[in-house]
């Protein structure tokens, strides 16, 4: 096993990567038997948040989709799917989404554009489509960009429900083609392709940020990589590199990819993260994303 640094992987990255043909979905995890230990931390871009030794049920659990403010070279504020326990529905999905972050995740800089107070009144899927009743407050405060952000946070929360393909609001019973105060409209069923903008480069979208996991792990997001390469790293709660793989995309296009990663045992389970990045064509990294992970045996 190896600690993880910007270094070491940026030095296998410039080992063995290089230009070749495009293969849009799967790829085996690299071997994870290596040995070299090295004693350092883990790079800048990490900023985990403080968990408790209970962990929730991983068969339990569904996402919200909530902002964090990435990092000083990407800004953001970017979409992420984060994790939350209990009935795996869709008006309990909606409703954990408008309670918003936690103290801790709010420590971590998750946030949510959704006003507070506003209440779900209601959710029924019909054809694929989720009529979503909110409370008047959803419409309250904020600007053009606020109101764009938490349609978005509901779309993309209804839409991780295989059931729904799309989205129509509803404002105290009442449906409606343009939210008031930025008019931003909704005249027609909202997709997530409507608020791709509102998406980092690399985006995951499974595992959810502060997800527990265990092995193996379906990893799956949408990137655009001008190279076409993504890579990906788990690390331990030691700090300890116990997974790692590439993947590819189309070059310079937004496009889907899905792999499995399997993770040995781990002599002390807990508290880790996954990274994923895109390598440049001189083998830099490019728009790299942490998420918290709890690893379980």
């Amino acid at each position: 096993m190896r600690f993880v640094t910007t270094a070491i992987v940026t030095a296998l990255l410039l080992a063995g990567c290089v230009g070749g043909t495009v293969d849009t979905t799967t790829t085996a995890a690299a071997d994870t038997t290596t040995t070299t230990s090295v004693a350092t931390t883990l790079p800048e871009t990490t900023t985990l948040p403080e968990t408790t030794t209970t962990a929730p049920i991983v068969t339990d659990q569904f996402p919200v989709y909530l902002f964090f403010d990435g990092f000083p070279v990407e800004p953001g504020p970017y979409l992420a799917p984060v994790a939350r326990s209990g009935s795996v529905e869709i008006g309990d999905a909606l409703a954990a989404l408008l309670v918003g972050p936690t103290d801790v995740e709010r420590e971590t800089g998750l946030s949510s554009a959704v006003p507070e107070g506003t209440t779900l009144l209601g959710v029924d899927v019909v054809d694929g489509t989720a009529l979503v009743d909110l409370s008047a407050e959803f419409e309250s405060g904020g600007g053009s960009l606020s109101v764009l952000g938490r349609v978005a946070q509901v779309v993309y929360t209804a839409t991780w429900f295989d059931e729904v393909d799309a989205v129509e609001f509803l404002i105290d019973g009442v449906a409606v083609d343009v939210l008031t105060g930025e008019g931003l409209i909704v005249d027609r069923p909202q997709t997530r392709a409507d608020y791709v903008d509102l998406l980092p480069a690399v985006f995951v979208d499974e595992p959810f940020w502060g997800s527990a996991v265990v092995s193996p792990v379906a990893l799956s997001g949408i990137a655009i990589a001008d190279s076409g390469l993504i890579r990906f790293v788990v690390v331990d709660a030691d700090g300890l590199i116990v997974a790692e793989g590439d993947l590819t995309t189309l070059a310079g296009e937004r496009d889907e990819f899905a792999v499995t990663i399997d993770i040995p045992d781990l002599p002390h389970p807990g508290l880790g993260s996954i990274i994923v990045f895109e390598v440049a064509t001189d083998g830099t990294q490019r728009h790299v994303l942490e998420y918290p992970l709890t690893i379980m045996e």
